[in-house]
């Protein structure tokens, strides 16, 4: 009995369940609040909290086993000018003030654009700083990847460390060899 009401379950057609089973509305209120409160999942990871990790870049080895960096252009699309703040300045319907305050806000959203496309610069140029120490690694040649240091990074790109900081936290590289953390380089 309990399976031909699995599908009516995944459905939520309690109705159908609780007619078929022949339940009173409070024991099958209390069914559900039962299953509620278990732990249905079949296989559970406690060390890892199931955080879906997006990479900002992505490298690949073209055919001369040359690297190719890119940034993922998946993050990008998430980004873009509203079509209602787009239309209201191309139309003539607007007053003055109206007028002046979408103009703004376009300005404005425009420079956040241009400050994301800038921080995938800084990733892109900082990344191939790391294919030249990390190479081997990345490659899935060797073991462990090499030691380096920020500093190192800043100090060849002409830029400040903190930058470099800022622009590697919490980003992350899909590789041939898996994703990883920018700082775990």
């Amino acid at each position: 009995m309990l399976f031909r009401s699995y599908e009516d379950f995944l459905k939520q057609n309690f109705k159908h369940i609780k007619a078929q089973t022949n339940s009173t509305s409070e024991s099958f209120a209390e069914a559900i609040e039962l299953i509620k409160s278990k732990e249905l999942q079949p296989l559970k990871d406690s060390i890892l909290n199931h955080e879906i990790i997006i990479p900002d870049i992505l490298i690949q080895l073209n055919q001369d086993q040359q690297w190719v960096v890119v940034e993922n252009d998946k993050i990008m699309q998430k980004y873009k000018i509203s079509s209602e703040y787009l239309n209201a300045a191309t139309l003539n319907k607007l007053s003055k003030n109206e007028f002046s305050f979408v103009s703004k806000n376009i300005d404005k959203a425009k420079l956040i654009f241009d400050s994301i496309q800038y921080r995938f610069f800084i990733l892109k140029i900082i990344t191939e700083q790391i294919l030249i120490l990390q190479d081997l690694y990345l490659k899935g040649v060797q073991k462990h990847p090499s030691p380096m240091k920020l500093e190192d990074i800043a100090l060849n790109l002409e830029i400040d460390i903190s930058t470099v900081s800022r622009a590697i936290k919490n980003k992350y590289l899909e590789s041939p060899i898996g994703i990883i953390s920018f700082k775990d380089l």
